[in-house]
């Protein structure tokens, strides 16, 4: 059957996830038994989506942003964020990958309390560039 006239075809990569988690788990060891957080988790983010991770208490989500954040180190399995192996990297490595190119939400603020909320936008963005804070035109843009 001909195709209609104007009518176009395209074949689109399927992009990369930016985020995934292939085979994750996670046991907790140091007690009478150890404990198993996550198990055989495979999971992949896209950049365009939007995530969310839920569940009821103790089933594993802080653990597995934890994860996704370079903060743990899985038992089994592999994690790659924006094409690298977090496993494959060091700690400096790993978090400058993760500062400069994730950013999280916490359930808690986790800001410092002597400062002011400019002064908590501003310091990530000051600790990533070494710099003295600036008049607050880049921080105030990001509020």
């Amino acid at each position: 059957m001909p195709l209609s006239p104007g009518f176009h075809a395209r074949m689109t990569e399927t992009p990369q996830p930016v985020l995934s988690f292939e085979g994750v788990s996670l046991t907790y060891r140091g007690g009478e038994l150890p404990v198993e957080a996550l198990r055989g988790v495979d999971l992949a983010v896209s950049e365009a989506g939007f995530t969310a991770i839920m569940g009821p208490s103790g089933s594993g989500k802080s653990t597995l942003l934890n994860l996704a954040a370079g903060l743990l180190t899985p038992t089994e399995g592999r994690i790659v964020a924006f094409g690298r192996d977090l496993g494959g990297l060091d700690e400096d490595a790993r978090t400058r990958l993760l500062r400069e190119r994730m950013g999280m939400v916490f359930q808690f603020f986790n800001l410092v309390p002597a400062l002011s909320v400019r002064d908590n936008v501003e310091l990530p963005l000051w600790i990533r560039s070494r710099m003295r804070f600036s008049t607050g035109k880049t921080s105030m843009s990001r509020l």
